[in-house]
């Protein structure tokens, strides 16, 4: 899933999160961080796509 990371640490980091910033919270702030992940890897994709579209010279 993440490199170094086992999904089972991923998963006890979640619940950690879940428990210190509670269910309303730590949906919101879930939904953020998605929101988030979402637009960096759009970034990337177009700064890919820019980098291979650039005329050579």
């Amino acid at each position: 899933m993440f490199p170094g990371i086992s999904s089972s640490e991923v998963l006890i980091i979640l619940l950690i999160a879940f428990i210190l910033l509670g269910p309303k919270n730590a949906i919101h702030t879930g939904k953020q961080i998605g929101r988030i992940v979402n637009e960096f890897r759009q970034s990337v994709q177009k700064l890919k796509k820019d980098i291979t579209d650039f005329p050579d010279i």
